[in-house]
């Protein structure tokens, strides 16, 4: 992993080298079309008399802008919707090996259950070829920030039939993990676009609560029937969990005016927890609102 997220940071120094250069590329290109047109002199025409022009020709504010005229060269999104968070790995597949356990006293069952959750975020998205007729215009880089949040639910049944009465242990665990997300994507495309990069998602909090029921019932059960249960909080730490991991991000949109948009974003990570691989898969349906 931590070779992984030193990947991530060679990469997060590489894309920031290319964008200053492709920046400062444009920025010298524009300088000497300056110098080029103002060196240029018009040779002095003979007065002539001015005539007036009709009002309708003279309104150049109503004139569209030429196609030459270079795009803004950043634009700001906001970005808001829910997510479900689907996990899967070993960790799972470990706990999964007891469910059905082949044993004449006792049965196991248990689901791992997905959940909904809701993020939201802002990020930059720099354009750095300007010029509206070259292919190359809907070309951008995007680096922004998001909260989220990842985490399931595991429900496990363990039932003891060696007993002539109903013996039942319940245990409900549910994990619920924030994270603070920093991505660095590629983006092609105006109206309709696709986008895809990378993401370090810095872990902030998290609760690790299990729910625990204990019930007896029947005519021969011991001392008589009774139900009991108990309820604790634990408080994920980078003792359990990684401080930081990296994601892959990858998305489809449509920008349905200049200023509302919306897009499918996807978020893929296994860094979940320290010792064991928990792959988490994070669809969300966003609303975007951009700020030139």
């Amino acid at each position: 992993m931590m070779h992984q997220f030193r990947s991530a940071r060679w990469l997060a120094v590489l894309f920031f080298a290319c964008l200053i250069h492709l920046c400062d590329t444009q920025s010298v290109q524009a300088q000497y079309g300056k110098k080029k047109a103002s060196g240029k002199k018009k040779p002095a025409g003979k007065s002539a008399p001015k005539t007036s022009k009709p009002a309708a020709k003279t309104e150049a504010a109503s004139t569209p802008a030429p196609s030459g005229q270079a795009m803004k060269f950043i634009y700001g999104d906001v970005f808001v919707g829910p997510s479900m968070n689907f996990a899967s790995g070993d960790y799972i597949d470990y706990q999964k090996l007891y469910y059905g356990t082949a044993n004449p006293n006792f049965s196991i069952t248990g689901t791992f259950k997905n959940q909904t959750f809701f993020t939201a975020g802002a990020q930059a998205r720099i354009f750095p070829f300007r010029k509206p007729e070259s292919a190359l215009s809907a070309l951008s880089f995007t680096a922004g920030l998001s909260f989220l949040q990842k985490g399931f639910t595991h429900d496990v049944l363990l039932v003891n039939k060696s007993l002539d009465y109903l013996d039942e242990t319940r245990l409900k665990e549910e994990f619920n993990a924030s994270f603070l997300a920093s991505h660095l994507m590629v983006r092609y495309g105006k109206r309709l676009y696709a986008e895809a990069g990378i993401s370090i998602d810095w872990f902030l909090s998290g609760v690790r609560n299990q729910e625990l029921l204990r019930k007896s019932s029947g005519a021969n059960a011991f001392e008589g029937a009774f139900e009991t249960t108990a309820n604790v909080d634990y408080n994920l730490t980078t003792k359990t969990m990684n401080s930081q991991s990296l994601s892959w991000v990858f998305g489809v949109g449509y920008q349905i005016t200049d200023m509302f948009g919306v897009r499918f974003f996807n978020n893929l990570n296994t860094g979940f927890f320290k010792d064991s691989k928990l792959q988490n898969y994070q669809p969300s349906l966003q609303v975007t609102v951009s700020f030139p």
